[in-house]
């Protein structure tokens, strides 16, 4: 998901997404390209692929990556269910809030996790996360940033959804402050943005006649008009980054 609505229940939210292949913007040649950029992984790496959604990357990794282990952690049963379907032995799941991680500190080789951080916040689930990375460990973290100036239109929409919304460089000094150092950053192409807003769309036309989902789709509806209408304004940016600095 793009956004936490508040004005939609989570129920209303999950009914949205249910079965659509994308929860939020993404791209595989992108995601592999950031993959691409941390490895080679050490032999039998542990990779948490941190409110994974469908399973989309958890897939991409386990498959670039045959002897690592792999776990893709989200809080919603259907979509375990649906990113564990078809995939290779070393990929697991585990119901579980990113906020609330079980692994041992220093356990894991890398972190992963796109479209879901500004849930706690970006700094905050780096500060988080951060405690179960080996020393010299990777994360790639996606991020919603402003790309050039905003529009008024586009700053007052984000200021309600996503007040902590920044810039590139702006988001790479969080990143710093939470201590990890900033590799690379990669900005998702608009191809993903329309790859995920064009089945959503379809998903809100078809649920248009009930009224608990009203909030949602309104919601929904607005956020695609928006990035219609303010194009390239803001987007996805992947973070590769490194731990580096001792443990706080």
């Amino acid at each position: 998901m793009c956004v936490p609505w508040q004005i939609a229940t989570m129920d209303a939210l999950f009914r949205l997404y249910d079965r659509l292949a994308l929860l939020a913007p993404g791209d595989d040649e992108t995601s592999r390209a950031a993959l691409r950029r941390v490895m080679p992984l050490p032999p039998r790496a542990r990779v948490l692929d941190i409110g994974c959604g469908t399973g989309r990357s958890a897939r991409m990794i386990a498959a670039e990556q045959p002897d690592a282990e792999v776990i893709a952690i989200d809080v919603h049963p259907p979509f375990l269910e649906e990113a564990a379907r078809g995939a290779p032995p070393s990929l697991r799941t585990r119901n579980e809030s990113m906020d609330a991680l079980s692994d041992p500190d220093e356990s894991v080789d890398l972190i992963w996790s796109e479209g879901a951080a500004y849930v706690m916040g970006f700094e905050a689930a780096l500060r988080s996360w951060r405690r179960v990375m080996r020393p010299g460990a990777h994360a790639v973290v996606s991020e919603l940033c402003w790309l050039r100036a905003p529009s008024e239109t586009a700053r007052a929409f984000w200021a309600e959804a996503y007040p902590d919304m920044t810039n590139v460089e702006g988001t790479t000094r969080r990143a710093q402050s939470a201590g990890l150092e900033v590799i690379e950053t990669l900005v998702l192409p608009e191809r993903a943005w329309d790859a995920y807003y064009a089945p959503l769309e379809a998903r809100c036309d078809a649920l248009a006649s009930d009224p608990t989902m009203h909030a949602a789709i309104e919601s929904a509806r607005r956020e695609i008009a928006l990035w219609r209408a303010t194009r390239g304004e803001y987007g996805y940016v992947m973070l590769v980054m490194r731990r580096v600095s001792p443990s706080r």
